[in-house]
C-alpha cells in the first residue's frame, strides 16, 4: 500500500459520518471490469481504526453485485481495482473540498494526466 493512499484515508477519517455515506455511493456505481485483479489485505493499522471500521461498516451494510470482499475479522480483502477505485474517489473528493495536502493534489494530477 503507499504512503498516499493512507494518508488520504487518515485525512477523511476526520468526518467518518460522511465518509460513509460516499463510500456507500462509490461501492453502488462501482463496475468490475473482466479480468484478473489481484487481491489488497486492509487493515486497520494501513488506513486508521476510524476509516477501516466506517469501510467495514458500508461493506457489511448490502450486498453489491459488483462489489467482491471478504471480512476475515482482523483484516477486510478487496479486489485491487475496487481498492484503487475508492482511495482515488476518496482523494477527489479531498481535493475538491481543499482538505487534500500538496502532495495528494500532486498525486491525483499525475494519475489523471496518466504519469
Amino acid at each position: 500500500m503507499r504512503g498516499i493512499d493512507r494518508e488520504v484515508w487518515l485525512i477523511a477519517a476526520d468526518d467518518s459520518a460522511s465518509l460513509q455515506c460516499a463510500l456507500s455511493d462509490w461501492l453502488d456505481c462501482y463496475a468490475r471490469e473482466p479480468g484478473y485483479d489481484d487481491l489488497v489485505r486492509i487493515t486497520p493499522a494501513c488506513i486508521g481504526d476510524r476509516p477501516y471500521a466506517a469501510l467495514r461498516d458500508v461493506l457489511l451494510a448490502k450486498s453489491r453485485k459488483n462489489v467482491w470482499y471478504c471480512d476475515h475479522g482482523w483484516h477486510l480483502e478487496l479486489r485491487m481495482r475496487l481498492w484503487k477505485h475508492l482511495v482515488r474517489q476518496l482523494q477527489r473528493r479531498l481535493v475538491m473540498s481543499g482538505k487534500a495536502t500538496e502532495a495528494l493534489t500532486e498525486d491525483l494530477l499525475a494519475h489523471d494526466v496518466g504519469v
